[in-house]
């Protein structure tokens, strides 16, 4: 087991470390809309703020014809560099969730493929970009030898693939790479069953320094306990975050961890997953002045964790919104993108993923 970490102040944000450059070199958020100009023809002309003072006052989309075009889109916005591209299964969210964070500290493009093969669209930003290492995240169950194989024969990058047998050890060997460069700062706990809650606190904790775990077991007698120790060796001596309610992620799995060391928990936690989002950014306020902020679709996972390691590297929050502009909820963001100066929002995914009128934050 490891020995404990130094014990740092509860929720205190810390500069990313290792590999990561300061904010300062990063570039400006409003160059983002430009650089989706070049990344996907999907674009929404600038509109003019609606009579509701809240409302943002330009919108802009980084959009594909699907999920995996979309990755494309942000993967050509996010100021990166090209040595490393982290591959996710663009089908299953843990592996990915896990993998935002890794990225996000070795300054890495994230993509998605499908399990079987890589798309086009995605071979070809992999030749644009010309990594000497591909990551390929999760065991052949999530992302099969083809892949691997199709990637050996085009391009002339180093592969290596990093799963376990389940979704938790492929979570704590990413966790492994993470620390390489330097002990995470913080270890977030996200639901491993279900991934609303958990989408923004991949981006938050690639912006801090901080790593996944996931709350995932089985319900047998002990099954709880073997979890909670396979984790440990990761969590002693770390704050701990937990992102949501109890019904992602339950008090007692909380308790077994704080139980093996983990210190200074935090649950930040909303009435619903748009909520949530709003509590960790509240918590983790980006570091500068943003003009922007991204916004995805909460009802499916694809986009926003395409633009986890976008938001992390540009220092700009991520949000998440219904599909279709809603009478509680786009209100509630618009009234958050006021309060906070935001003067435009950055749409991730088509307006079939997130419509025109829910990317304005204007009346419904």
């Amino acid at each position: 087991m490891r020995s404990p970490r130094r014990r740092g102040p509860p929720l205190a944000r810390q500069p990313n470390r290792g590999r990561t450059v300061p904010r300062s070199s990063r570039s400006p958020v409003l160059l983002l809309a430009a650089a989706a100009l070049v990344a996907a023809s999907i674009v929404a002309p600038a509109v003019a703020p609606a009579s509701r003072a809240e409302a943002a006052v330009s919108t802009s989309r980084l959009a594909g014809a699907d999920r995996y075009a979309t990755s494309v889109a942000v993967s050509r916005a996010t100021p990166a560099r090209n040595e490393v591209v982290f591959l996710v299964s663009g089908v299953k969210f843990p592996d990915a969730l896990a993998a935002a964070p890794v990225a996000a500290r070795e300054r890495a493009h994230l993509l998605l493929t499908h399990p079987d093969r890589v798309p086009d669209s995605v071979m070809r930003e992999l030749a644009r970009l010309e990594p000497a290492e591909i990551v390929i995240v999760g065991s052949e169950a999530s992302i099969s030898d083809a892949v691997r194989q199709q990637l050996w024969d085009s391009t002339g990058a180093r592969l290596t693939r990093i799963g376990g047998r389940d979704r938790v050890e492929t979570s704590l060997l990413l966790l492994e790479r993470l620390e390489r460069a330097d002990p995470m700062t913080r270890a977030w706990l996200v639901s491993g069953r279900d991934f609303p809650d958990a989408l923004v606190a991949a981006s938050v904790a690639g912006a801090t320094g901080g790593g996944i775990v996931l709350s995932w077991h089985g319900t047998g007698p002990g099954d709880a306990a073997a979890w909670a120790d396979r984790l440990a060796p990761y969590v002693i001596g770390v704050p701990l975050v937990v992102a949501g309610g109890t019904p992602s992620v339950p008090s007692s799995d909380v308790a077994l961890l704080e139980a093996r060391g983990a210190l200074d928990t935090v649950r930040l936690a909303g009435a619903n997953r748009y909520e949530t989002a709003i509590a960790i950014n509240r918590a983790f306020p980006p570091a500068g002045d943003p003009s922007s902020i991204l916004l995805a679709t909460g009802e499916r996972f694809p986009d926003a964790l395409s633009g986890a390691v976008l938001s992390a590297l540009a220092g700009t929050p991520l949000y998440l919104s219904p599909s279709q502009c809603s009478g509680s909820v786009t209100p509630l963001l618009a009234s958050v993108a006021s309060n906070q100066g935001y003067t435009a929002t950055i749409g991730l995914g088509s307006a079939a993923a997130l419509s025109d009128a829910a990317l304005r934050l204007g009346p419904c």
